[in-house]
């Protein structure tokens, strides 16, 4: 992203150097030369310029905030703090002052509150997942119902139409009428 970004302002600032009356040749927004006049080249490069500086900046604002969570055990794993600090966020948790004692005994406290909880958890998660399995085969089989109809309706629709681009077959009684007015015609 970053090699595109220095292509577009490269381009960006030869249309800025350009005269106004002067076209110009953008190669850097689709990958192949487009002939455009000054105006329309350093509009076109200016939204592609903020495009990628959003892209970037998003990038790494979000991997600063994964980084932080990290840090901070959100995500269930320890790693060394980073030394980042482009977030200034107060410390995480675990960087408490104290003996290793005091730190142990927090970890037991929490995991003995923990415990209790752990098999209405597990209950709820089965359940959860039941509820999950139940509603996918449904799904399943509305989707599977819905093709089959969806088929049908297709090739009725296609018999009718069909149908109604070919002429009809005539009745035996409307071919004698044909006929008889064939012979009347004849008689004159």
């Amino acid at each position: 992203a970053k090699i595109n970004l220095a292509l577009v302002d490269k381009e960006l600032h030869e249309a800025y150097a350009a005269k106004d009356d002067e076209t110009i040749a953008v190669r850097s927004i689709h990958g192949f030369p487009a002939t455009l006049n000054r105006a329309d080249a350093i509009a076109a490069l200016e939204h592609e310029h903020n495009r990628h500086v959003g892209s970037i900046v998003a990038k790494n604002v979000v991997d600063d905030i994964l980084r932080w969570m990290l840090d901070g055990w959100y995500f269930g794993q320890y790693s060394q703090p980073s030394t980042s600090t482009s977030l200034s966020d107060p410390p995480p948790l675990f960087v408490k002052r104290g003996s290793l004692i005091e730190k142990a005994n927090d970890v037991q406290m929490h995991s003995n509150s923990a415990a209790p909880n752990s098999m209405a958890l597990q209950e709820e998660k089965r359940a959860n997942l039941a509820s999950m399995q139940t509603t996918t085969k449904y799904a399943l089989f509305s989707i599977t119902f819905s093709y089959f109809r969806a088929l049908h309706l297709v090739r009725q629709q296609k018999e009718v139409f069909a149908m109604s681009r070919s002429k009809p077959q005539l009745s035996n009684e409307r071919m004698k009428m044909i006929q008889e007015h064939k012979n009347f015609i004849e008689r004159q």
